[in-house]
């Protein structure tokens, strides 16, 4: 039996904020799924986790604007697909615009040129499926090289793509082959907005055996704890790990926390991030 052939569409590879896809990566692959990964920009900075390290020798790097493959591609398709080229660029440049219209404008010319090198790279490799995380801009490559190559994809749907940066849902959504959700609240958001793919609702996880006994690095201390814990019963130990901004909720964390210890729950949060939020949240958990 062969192995599936994926290749996996990210905006930038590595990236500190994204190390959850690198975990699923290694995760297909110890499966057995063969995955190349597609970083259509540059590796995002700060440190590398070291399951991405791992995976650096899986990923090829789409050429940057002044380097003349990306303009050899162009040329290579349009005498190839002309009709496809034109009408896929054409039905982007017509999705909805956000309250931006040239900055818009710019990111889906860029990407539009990337998909199509990053196309022409997958050409005879032998692929049997795109996926892409974010129904963004990553996902509107997927869509491109999908039809360029006649390929199937398929686009994990999170939330900035989903409530922040919508445009381009319907399209990616639209045609793709399966959509996951990350929870059944998405799904159903998906399904009103009139989603016409195949949606399955995969919750976005860890393997915990991966951190059973890891010590606290010296820079990572908690934010704060909020402990509810009663002596002599062992509390529920919560831990929530990630950037401090209003969209991760850490704020109804910390309330719903005060208010089990409030009806004599045992409980103990701890709380390891960073962002806008800090200050806030510290003072929130000071005051709960």
């Amino acid at each position: 039996m062969t192995n599936l052939r994926v290749a996996y569409l990210l905006l930038h590879f590595p990236y500190l904020t994204e190390t959850f896809i690198a975990d699923e990566i290694r995760a297909l692959q110890e499966q057995g799924v063969d995955v190349e990964i597609i970083s259509l920009l540059a590796a995002g900075s700060g440190p590398v986790q070291p399951n991405s390290q791992a995976l650096l020798p899986a990923v090829w790097y789409a050429p940057d604007f002044h380097e003349p493959a990306l303009w050899w591609a162009q040329c290579a398709m349009v005498g190839r697909h002309p009709l496809r080229y034109f009408g896929l660029l054409w039905r982007l440049l017509c999705a909805p615009y956000p309250p931006k219209p040239l900055a818009a404008l710019a990111k889906r010319l860029a990407i539009f040129l990337k998909a199509v090198a990053t196309a022409s790279h997958l050409r005879g490799h032998d692929r049997q499926l795109l996926h892409a995380h974010f129904a963004w801009l990553p996902g509107v490559a997927a869509w491109v090289v999908a039809r360029l190559l006649g390929l199937p994809y398929t686009v994990t749907v999170h939330a900035y793509d989903l409530f922040a940066k919508a445009e381009f849902v319907p399209l990616i959504c639209g045609e793709a082959a399966q959509v996951i959700a990350i929870s059944e609240y998405n799904r159903r958001h998906l399904q009103q907005r009139g989603c016409r793919a195949p949606i399955s609702v995969i919750h976005c996880g860890i393997c915990p055996d991966a951190f059973r006994g890891a010590a606290r690095s010296a820079t990572g201390d908690p934010l704060g704890e909020l402990d509810a814990s009663a002596d002599n019963v062992d509390p529920l130990k919560l831990l929530s790990v990630g950037s401090l901004m209003p969209k991760k909720g850490h704020r109804d964390l910390i309330a719903a926390c005060a208010l089990l210890r409030d009806r004599g729950i045992p409980i103990t949060c701890s709380i390891i991030g960073g962002g806008p939020e800090e200050a806030a949240l510290r003072a929130q958990i000071a005051a709960a």
